[in-house]
């Protein structure tokens, strides 16, 4: 008789089905390790971890000025006042920028870490805007002289489009693009100004990737009985519109509720929910199969 075969799926973690051991991290901790930071580094937690666009420019903008601002520990005590999880965006921030050193002395190994956020997988994010990560992890793997000719690019587009550019130095590439987000040129569901800057670079696969997959699926003909609807029959029920709504680039109401391991499910519009078993795989036995 045939024995059941089981099998252990070797499959890379979700990032939700890593749980890390709860430290508590303190503000006075933020402020210990924000004088292990260096500029480029500023810049780069800056540009993840503020929500508010302008804020975050103008500070770094002080910074490059010389000003002597602790720009992170004055993001976590607002965050804290704002009864925010700052401790876990703070730590996925640190992750996506790979400072280790940073995130072992606040108690954390670089395999946990790595394990929950997954920082160079583009099309997830926990708490940090999946947007800005995609773009900051774009831009790191660039060289000077392609950031050079996709500035050239993006000016001439401002140029045409009457907008006003304002330069900023290529090691600071995130203040740039907390510019281009400040005047609309870019936003958290529309690259794709970038998007036809990188085609006329020739960087096509990064060019694709700034491209909400829902477009890319406008023209999948859906029949039967459960044919998701129109873009007419309402708000929620084409799948163009999930770019519109955002929540392509951040799910929102999984980032929120991340920590108690659920997910608030719109009862007006459910969607589609495939489960697959990644842990086990096994095959029943055939009784039907003769033994000789």
């Amino acid at each position: 008789m045939e024995s059941d075969l089981t099998l252990d799926a070797s499959l890379d973690p979700e990032p939700s089905s890593i749980i890390l051991q709860q430290r508590q991290i303190t503000i006075g901790d933020v402020s210990d390790i924000e004088k292990e930071l260096d500029m480029m580094e500023k810049v780069s937690l800056v540009y993840l971890l503020y929500d508010d666009i302008e804020i975050a420019l103008q500070n770094l903008m002080q910074l490059q000025l010389g000003a002597k601002l602790q720009v992170i520990t004055e993001w976590s005590r607002h965050a804290e006042k704002m009864g925010c999880k700052w401790q876990s965006k703070l730590l996925e921030a640190l992750t996506i920028i790979k400072n280790f050193f940073v995130i072992n002395k606040l108690g954390y190994h670089r395999n946990e870490v790595w394990d929950r956020f997954l920082p160079t997988n583009l099309d997830t994010s926990l708490f940090v805007d999946l947007y800005k990560k995609k773009l900051y992890c774009i831009c790191e793997k660039m060289t000077n002289a392609q950031m050079k000719i996709l500035l050239t690019h993006v000016q001439n587009d401002f140029k045409d489009k009457k907008l006003k550019y304002t330069d900023f130095p290529i090691p600071y590439m995130e203040m740039s693009l907390l510019d281009w987000t400040s005047i609309k040129y870019i936003s958290s569901t529309d690259l794709s100004n970038l998007s036809k800057v990188f085609k006329v670079m020739e960087m096509y696969d990064v060019s694709e990737s700034l491209i909400p997959k829902s477009h890319l699926l406008t023209n999948v003909d859906f029949s039967g009985s459960n044919k998701i609807k129109n873009k007419e029959d309402g708000p929620c029920s084409s799948i163009s519109s999930i770019s519109t709504s955002g929540l392509f680039y951040q799910d929102r109401t999984w980032t929120n509720n991340y920590e108690n391991n659920c997910y608030q499910i719109d009862s007006n519009c459910p969607g589609i929910c495939l489960i697959i078993n990644q842990e086990i795989f096994y095959r029943e036995p055939d009784f039907n199969r003769s033994v000789i």
